[in-house]
């Protein structure tokens, strides 16, 4: 018997498998690269996985092994076998195929690879949020959601999130986890400009009396690897992080644009901290005094 250890919904659990599963698991190492084919104790199987163990026990002993024995006898991959709800989600990213859905993100895509895995995953994260949207587990079902289509997805209940203050808290925490605020500025400015109440409960208890401390007329900076990026929504007060950020968004790491404007505190929509950036979060149409500085290195 060997330890595997997995991922079930962000927590580490273990089962134990005999030869026989070690075997499906050396078998896929061999297959696609996917896991070591020495099959060592303590083996992570991806943390992409999110099942039960009985799903794990049901993919090792019978999904999978005849997807493999299928792949040994020269079948023609069944490009059917990915889940209807997924195939139109596969996406070719060049080096690889790979589905892209609200709920899973995985490789593994391509026609009599890991469909059997896929799936499995799919019908589970299904499952939880179907549970998560019943019992009004607002966070819980934004979260099971991939990063990029969490905001729709509190979108899409907002309305029934009667707690203002959940709201907010909610709306915060997706901002500052979110990697393509730039493909959303619709829906953001849409669900800042909610009208409900109590806005400020998008900042902690600290970051709202550092903003309060702040001059009525507050001077920002913006960096940008691209000048067509500098009407942005996320703003911050220290110009050494501008410069940092404008670094990691140059292309050829060559041209880099500063921008430097000023807003009204009482038009700023939340300051955080937390990340060490001093982020000012405003609507571009608030923004004065805009200058933008070419910088080469």
């Amino acid at each position: 018997m060997v330890l595997v250890e997995y991922y079930t919904d962000g927590d580490i659990t273990h089962v134990s498998l005999d030869e026989k599963h070690i075997g499906v698991i050396r078998s896929l190492a061999g297959f696609y690269k996917w896991v070591p084919g020495n099959v060592p104790a303590g083996l992570q199987i991806g943390p992409t996985m999110s099942l039960s163990k009985e799903d794990v026990i049901d993919l090792l002993d019978h999904c999978i092994p005849r997807q493999l024995a299928a792949i040994e006898r020269g079948e023609q991959p069944d490009s059917n076998l990915l889940h209807p709800d997924l195939r139109p989600y596969r996406a070719d990213l060049g080096f690889a195929e790979a589905v892209r859905h609200p709920l899973l993100y995985m490789f593994g895509a391509e026609p009599g690879k890991l469909e059997a895995l896929i799936n499995a995953t799919y019908k589970h994260k299904r499952k939880l949020a179907n549970a998560y949207l019943t019992e009004k587990k607002w966070r819980d079902y934004i979260a099971i959601h991939e990063r990029p289509y969490r905001l729709f997805t509190f979108e899409t209940i907002s309305h029934k999130i009667d707690d203002n203050k959940q709201y907010w808290s909610l709306l915060s925490w997706i901002w500052t986890d979110s990697e393509n605020i730039h493909e959303c500025y619709t829906d953001w400015v849409s669900c800042f400009t909610s009208g409900r109440d109590n806005r400020n409960e998008m900042m902690t208890q600290e970051d709202q009396l550092a903003l309060a401390a702040m001059p009525d007329t507050i001077t920002i900076y913006r960096g940008v690897g691209h000048k067509n990026a500098i009407h942005g929504m996320s703003w911050t007060t220290d110009i050494t992080r501008a410069r940092w950020f404008a670094k990691r968004f140059s292309s050829n790491q060559k041209t880099k644009y500063i921008g430097t404007g000023e807003v009204l505190k009482k038009d700023v929509i939340a300051y955080f901290t937390t990340r060490n950036e001093n982020e000012i979060v405003i609507l571009p149409k608030d923004l004065k005094s805009l200058k933008i500085v070419k910088q080469k290195t």
